[in-house]
């Protein structure tokens, strides 16, 4: 656990930042969304990998989530946040060198990364499993709610969330919703590396109208924030990758003190990490073999040249 620790040091600083951004996705306080009625790019102008909360981008969202595959009631739910939000955000494309099974593991069962930061001293946190796909989220710092993953393919997640905050920045109780879909491809290098690449859109609607004025005041702020996060969080998550690599006596140490999250969770997360390893010994395997045939190659070319 030491050795993990200490050679990682970037998942700290990642994790201080994506402490409040998952908080934020639970709540609905939003950490950056663009109002839904703030200005809207014309067609053309908006860059792949930008933050965007275009008219254009808001449709493809909606397209991406799969109502037809989706229980009638909660594609109900789903439809009174997208169809009229408070705010909506697309946070920049992030591309990241990690295992997709892993990267998808970690998507569904957060809590695995949640007690990590725990165990690391770095957030006040708590995120408990309630059932196969719902969580309780609760901050410490007045922010509490549930998330439920509705939704789940390896190419498509969508998540809904309630949450509430009560506390000294605001007097009055905030309720808010929010949907979030997270897009994912991958990609694998003529070395074999595979990547991952991410898009996530955040759908938030707020119930309280004082904080719907905070929000869209703040907005300069607070979408930079938030995207700043989306990037500290893919850089997490390969970190964690690396580490099954290269690391894995680490992991393996830290397993067992992941003890804020359910048994069969743990079994899960390190059967993950363990096939990244094995993933990664067999791609080094076939890379040797692959020079020793290059090198055999060349010798013998070298031989009839000095021969003939």
């Amino acid at each position: 656990m030491a050795v993990f620790l200490r050679h990682t040091p970037l998942l700290c600083g990642a994790a201080q930042h994506t402490t409040r951004y998952l908080v934020w996705l639970v709540s609905c306080v939003v950490l950056g969304a663009l109002p839904a009625d703030g200005q809207v790019l014309g067609p053309g102008t908006e860059l792949p990998g930008e933050a965007s909360s275009s008219l254009r981008s808001r449709q493809e969202a909606i397209r991406a989530i799969p109502f037809d595959r989706i229980h009638a009631p909660v594609g109900q739910k789903l439809r009174k946040v997208i169809e009229d939000p408070t705010m909506y955000r697309r946070l920049p494309i992030q591309i990241v060198d990690a295992d997709p099974d892993l990267y998808i593991m970690l998507a569904r069962y957060p809590e695995v990364i949640v007690n990590m930061w725990q165990l690391m001293g770095v957030t006040q946190l708590q995120l408990e499993r309630t059932g196969d796909y719902t969580m309780r989220v609760v901050d410490g710092a007045g922010t509490s709610g549930s998330l439920e993953l509705v939704y789940g393919t390896q190419d498509v997640h969508v998540y809904y969330a309630v949450g509430h905050y009560e506390g000294p920045l605001l007097k009055q109780r905030i309720i808010g919703r929010c949907v979030a879909v997270l897009s994912t491809g991958f990609t694998k290098t003529d070395q074999g590396r595979l990547y991952v690449s991410s898009r996530l859109d955040v759908f938030a609607r707020l119930d309280n109208p004082a904080a719907d004025l905070i929000a869209k005041t703040l907005y300069p702020l607070m979408g930079n924030a938030s995207d700043r996060n989306f990037v500290q969080t893919n850089r997490f998550v390969g970190e964690v990758s690396r580490a099954a690599e290269t690391q894995w006596a680490g992991l393996q140490q830290l397993g067992p003190r992941l003890t804020k999250i359910r048994p069969d969770v743990q079994s899960r997360f390190l059967a993950a990490a363990s096939k990244v390893r094995h993933n990664a010994r067999q791609r080094l395997g076939e890379a040797a073999r692959s020079q020793t045939t290059a090198t055999a190659s060349e010798r013998l070319r070298v031989s009839r040249r000095v021969n003939e």
